[in-house]
């Protein structure tokens, strides 16, 4: 039996990873939608310098199982303990890990 790599072990063990320790979230789409996922929730805090006019700011964004993603979409809506969040950016990782990047407006 041959041992797994570290990235299929990961791939294999995040959906179980988020779904234990994770919290719920409603995806909201036009194209069959609302539906629960499972995500881990951050307010990242983020600093802008445009030559030397920094901006602090906070940066939501939410971790998903990227085996969970299919239907995911830019533009699209999730609903985060009752706060409405647009889709602004969706990057996978390549390790089994995808991060929504969200905004309220």
């Amino acid at each position: 039996m041959a041992l797994m790599t570290f990235k299929e072990l990961v791939k294999k063990t995040v959906p179980d990873f988020i779904g234990r320790l994770g919290e719920t979230a409603t995806y909201n789409s036009d194209a069959g939608g609302p539906y629960e996922v499972k995500i881990i929730f951050s307010v990242a805090y983020e600093t802008v310098n445009v030559y030397s006019g920094e901006v602090e700011s906070a940066a939501p964004h939410a971790i998903m199982a990227t085996v969970d993603t299919d239907g995911i979409k830019h533009g699209a809506t999730i609903t985060i303990d009752e706060q409405i969040y647009y889709i602004r950016g969706i990057q996978p990782d390549g390790q089994g890990f995808t991060t929504l990047i969200l905004s309220k407006d």
